[in-house]
């Protein structure tokens, strides 16, 4: 996989120089300690995304002098907001509305972000580039996001990783329905172009339903259980009857592959009928 070829490069290039420089360790860690608590502050307010977004923009330029410094940062911020997601919207899915729209803010901010973004997304969730591999080995639970305990050794259990994976989904499809407008800060319509559009969305629904049947785990219908409910009114507001086809594909027959029934098959059933009967939920908007 290409994604853990570049966490790779960004320990030898990046982390490891780093932390061999004690200077230059003490200033990136001082900024990393005012950057770290504003993302839990994020609430449903425009007023309050706005102050957020402008307060980590402005320490993000602080460190841009030295570029060590500034990918470090980078780095750090990415780490940060896949956390955020492992643990705030995993449980609280509305709550993936702020982050997604401060994390795509950030992107549109400073570019370089998304390299580092992709490589956390597709390495804490590779399904959502479409990948999957066997998960009987360590070294394929690996590939598969699944987490050891730093204690203990111990991998996640099957509800923790779901839940986990769950969180960072949620997260990447609302950054793929959101449109950029001038809501967002620094808007230049001429310049600034979605770093992760929709077509992700699209992508990453066609490789699930063509991953082969003996590699789809409950982990994949739960985490299109999760973009169903972050996307799936704008994606069939953004391609229509193709859309459309494609969710009654996964519906129909997907979640019937291998003749079996699981939770997250029988939720992606039941959105699918709440669908037929002209119901798409979606998440309340931030309030202003």
């Amino acid at each position: 996989m290409k994604y853990m070829d570049n966490i790779k490069v960004i320990e030898e290039t990046i982390l490891n120089p780093v932390r061999e420089d004690k200077e230059l360790k003490k200033v990136v860690g001082t900024h990393k300690r005012k950057i770290n608590p504003k993302f839990g502050q994020l609430t449903n307010s425009q007023q309050q995304y706005f102050r957020l977004v402008t307060e980590i923009r402005d320490l993000i330029l602080q460190t841009q002098s030295n570029e060590l410094a500034y990918k470090w940062i980078l780095n750090f911020v990415s780490d940060a907001i896949i956390s955020q997601a492992e643990t705030e919207v995993s449980v609280k899915p509305k709550s993936s509305l702020p982050l997604a729209k401060l994390t795509l803010n950030l992107m549109l901010l400073f570019p370089a972000l998304r390299h580092y973004m992709l490589c956390k997304f597709y390495r804490s969730c590779p399904m959502l580039i479409g990948y999957s591999c066997s998960e009987d080995t360590e070294e394929g639970r690996g590939r598969m996001g699944w987490m050891r305990d730093e204690d203990t050794g111990k991998w996640e259990n099957e509800v923790q990783h779901n839940e986990r994976l769950s969180g960072i989904s949620t997260l990447y499809s609302v950054i793929t329905r959101l449109k950029v407008d001038q809501s967002y800060l620094g808007y230049d319509p001429s310049s600034m172009k979605h770093p992760l559009p929709i077509s992700h969305s699209w992508i990453f629904l066609a490789r699930m339903v063509d991953t082969p049947s003996a590699l789809v785990t409950e982990t994949h219908f739960v985490i299109v259980g999760s973009w169903w409910d972050a996307c799936s009114r704008e994606f069939l507001q953004a391609y229509g009857r193709q859309s459309a086809k494609l969710l009654r594909l996964i519906v129909e027959k997907w979640t019937r592959i291998n003749g079996k029934s699981s939770a997250g098959r029988v939720r992606l059933q039941l959105l699918g009928e709440e669908w037929s009967k002209g119901v798409v939920k979606s998440f309340p908007e931030m309030e202003m």
